[in-house]
């Protein structure tokens, strides 16, 4: 992530439309939403959390969630995927349009690869 931040001029890896000085203008306020503002008992309730024995419920970024996912850098989950499909089951792929670090074209090269059937029918209407 340093790299990124670091070629494209201290953008927001995210959202590549947030700069460094543009975004800790607003990070505070977000935090201090998700943890002191009058909401946070409603917000943790529609959000399935309220119960959480996570000290803090909420945080912006998280060492602990990085070093959890390190092992499975780089494992190909597209077989799950083609499952999925294969049994109807519908599914999501989410990718963020100005993600410039997990956004839509670092989703497309491993959904390109997928076999199913259909699959280029999908890729036509998907244009």
């Amino acid at each position: 992530m340093d790299y990124i931040v670091g070629v494209s001029g201290d953008a927001y890896p995210y959202d590549n439309r947030i700069f460094g000085y543009d975004w800790d203008a607003i990070e505070q306020p977000t935090v201090d939403y998700f943890t002191i503002s009058a909401q946070v008992d409603t917000i943790y309730s529609l959000i399935h959390v309220s119960d959480s024995t996570k000290v803090p419920v909420f945080e912006m970024g998280s060492s602990a969630v990085g070093l959890a996912f390190a092992p499975d850098q780089l494992i190909d989950y597209s077989s799950y995927v083609e499952d999925l499909i294969g049994m109807g089951s519908p599914f999501l792929v989410y990718a963020g349009e100005f993600d410039a670090q997990d956004g839509p074209k670092t989703q497309e090269v491993w959904m390109r690869r997928m076999n199913f059937a259909g699959r280029d029918e999908f890729w036509s209407q998907s244009r």
